[in-house]
């Protein structure tokens, strides 16, 4: 049976998950407020969900990969590995 991730685990997927979505936004291009406005979310969330503060719906990961010129899965990938597996 697989073991259910801790809380610091779900923290540090978010970070990775934000630090990727800022990585390209910024090749993009894009500041915050582009890439909200494209996502249909305030600037401020995309600074939290850059910040690893927010855990984001898949909807909410679907629009903003769209509005980066990737896929939802390119984002993603990855994000469960840690340095101990």
């Amino acid at each position: 049976m697989a073991q259910a991730m801790d809380t610091d685990e779900d923290g540090a997927i978010q970070a990775r998950l934000g630090a990727q979505i800022k990585a390209r936004r910024e090749k993009a291009g894009l500041s915050q407020g582009a890439l909200a406005d494209a996502s249909g979310v305030h600037r401020t969330y995309v600074n939290q969900v850059e910040g690893g503060h927010r855990n984001i719906s898949v909807n909410l990961l679907v629009r903003m990969a769209t509005a980066l010129g990737t896929t939802a899965s390119a984002l993603t990938q990855g994000l469960g590995r840690t340095n101990t597996e």
